[in-house]
């Protein structure tokens, strides 16, 4: 996160380095890129450890500064998560989504498109997990374009949750392709 023009790595992120409430006031959403896994192999149990522990840190921030909207982007670490073709996370994955203003930018091609195909149907389990354990109305649909390009088009990502995902409702469509985004950073119609 950079605050007045310093960029500050999770750790460092508390009342004693600069955050003002500027942000606060202004009801301007934070976004958050959560890495974990420094130094170790991406599939190493490690890994996983190291962005649960980056999660707890955040978490501790939100519980600073209730009332301020976060976004986790570029998802949850899927290939971390990756077991026998599935994606499977520890419960405490869903912790940081008990603080009801934290969001979560969803985004699979970038992750899972070396490793599965368009329209990414085995994504689909934990999508509904993740519809389920934190709501619709706290996904942000993501596509880290034009890097994903190498998997898919804009369309195909899009496509992804606007005519595939089968389990959606109109209304979890509408919120994960953009009325969340929009909400969170109140943007009227």
């Amino acid at each position: 996160m950079i605050i007045d023009g310093h960029n500050y790595c999770l750790p460092q992120l508390d009342s004693k380095v600069g955050y003002t409430s500027l942000e606060h006031k202004m009801n301007l959403p934070v976004y958050f890129t959560l890495i974990g896994g420094r130094g170790s192999k991406l599939y190493e149990r490690s890994w996983m450890d190291d962005y649960l522990a980056e999660q707890r840190i955040l978490l501790d921030w939100l519980n600073q500064y209730t009332g301020l909207n976060v976004v986790v982007t570029h998802g949850l670490p899927w290939t971390a998560g990756l077991e026998n073709g599935k994606i499977n996370f520890p419960e405490e994955i869903w912790d940081i989504f008990k603080s009801p203003n934290c969001h979560l930018q969803i985004l699979i091609p970038i992750q899972m498109g070396s490793r599965w195909e368009y329209p990414w149907k085995e994504s689909e389990p934990i999508i509904k997990l993740a519809i389920e354990r934190i709501g619709a109305n706290r996904i942000i649909w993501g596509t880290d374009m034009p890097m994903v390009a190498r998997f898919c088009t804009y369309k195909q990502a899009l496509d992804q949750f606007k005519i595939h995902c089968n389990f959606l409702s109109d209304t979890e469509r509408k919120d994960i392709i953009g009325r969340t985004a929009a909400r969170v950073m109140n943007i009227n119609n």
